[in-house]
C-alpha cells in the first residue's frame, strides 16, 4: 500500500522544483528578450540619427549653393555698376 504522507511530500517537492525550473527558464527568456529589444532600439535610434545627419548635410549643401549663386550675382552686379554699365546690359 502507498503511504499518502510520503506521496504528498513527494508531490509537493516535485511541484516546487518544477515551478523553480519553469521560473528559471522564463527569467532567461525575459532577459534574452530584453537584450534583443535594447539592441534593436539602439540600432533604430542610430539609423535615425544617421539619416537626420545626412538630411542636414544635404540641406546645408542646397542652401550653400543658393547662397553662393546670390553672392556671385551680387558681385557681378556690383562690378557692372562700378563699370557704369547701362541698365539694359545689367538686366541681361
Amino acid at each position: 500500500m502507498i503511504n499518502v504522507k510520503n506521496l504528498s511530500k513527494y508531490t509537493l517537492r516535485t511541484t516546487v522544483i518544477g515551478t523553480v525550473v519553469i521560473l528559471f527558464f522564463v527569467g532567461i527568456v525575459l532577459i534574452y528578450y530584453n537584450m534583443i529589444y535594447n539592441e534593436k532600439r539602439d540600432g533604430i535610434i542610430k539609423d535615425g540619427k544617421m539619416a537626420a545627419n545626412q538630411s542636414a548635410d544635404q540641406f546645408d549643401k542646397y542652401l550653400s549653393t543658393n547662397k553662393d549663386m546670390i553672392k556671385l550675382t551680387a558681385y557681378t552686379l556690383d562690378r557692372m555698376v562700378a563699370e557704369k554699365k547701362s541698365d539694359e546690359e545689367i538686366h541681361e
